[in-house]
């Protein structure tokens, strides 16, 4: 009996190491299907694929400088304050598309000497032209963007206190910057200046207020 207690033990021995052998082992089928790794999202379901962001985005156009046949300018307001007569003069964007004007017109006058009532024909009058006046803030050149039917401003003043012969200033030749085309308006400013030198004449830049 123990002799047959022995064999059988063996062979309990040699099948037990067998079967762990092929468990061990994998079958040739199974080794060979690769493995796929699918990143899920917070939600659980497998992340959608970004879409590619454009690399060209249309910028819109600038503003052109304005011309001469788009704008048109006005007396918007006549005072006098301290003996220092002024006009503010509007400038209407009359074109369809935006523009930009920057700086200060150049002007050139006409008139008489006397006052208003006392009319007579205009001749062109010696000016000295000077940046700012009393009356206005010169905020100085910078680009004023004009979109269509809308106005920007600037402003032109005189002095009537001083020793010289007086004049009645009645029309006033306005180039804006950047045109060549000159316009005529008719104005109304007294002015007079030091004997025997040029009537001096404030500017304003253009802006968007007169009370910039």
């Amino acid at each position: 009996m123990r002799r047959f207690a022995v064999q059988t033990s063996l062979l309990a021995v040699v099948l037990g190491g067998s079967l762990t052998s092929c468990g061990q082992m994998r079958s040739p089928e199974t080794a060979a299907v690769p493995t796929q790794v699918v990143r899920a999202s917070h939600t659980g379901q497998p992340a959608a694929k970004r879409p590619e962001r454009s690399q060209t985005t249309q910028r819109p156009e600038p503003p052109h400088r304005c011309q001469a046949d788009q704008l048109q300018v006005a007396v918007a307001l006549s005072g006098a304050v301290m003996s220092q007569p002024f006009d503010d003069i509007s400038i209407t964007n009359s074109g369809a598309r935006a523009c930009v004007l920057s700086g200060y017109p150049r002007l050139a006058v006409a008139g008489h000497r006397g006052l208003s009532n006392q009319p007579a024909p205009a001749v062109p009058v010696a000016i000295s032209v000077r940046h700012g006046i009393y009356e206005r803030v010169d905020p100085g050149p910078h680009p004023v963007r004009v979109p269509p039917r809308h106005h920007v401003f600037f402003s032109v003043g005189t002095g009537d206190a001083y020793d010289g012969p007086l004049f009645t200033l009645t029309r006033l030749t306005v180039i804006l910057p950047g045109t060549r085309s000159p316009q005529v308006l008719a104005v109304g400013l007294p002015a007079d200046g030091p004997p025997g030198r040029r009537i001096p004449v404030g500017i304003t830049a253009i802006s968007r207020s007169p009370h910039a």
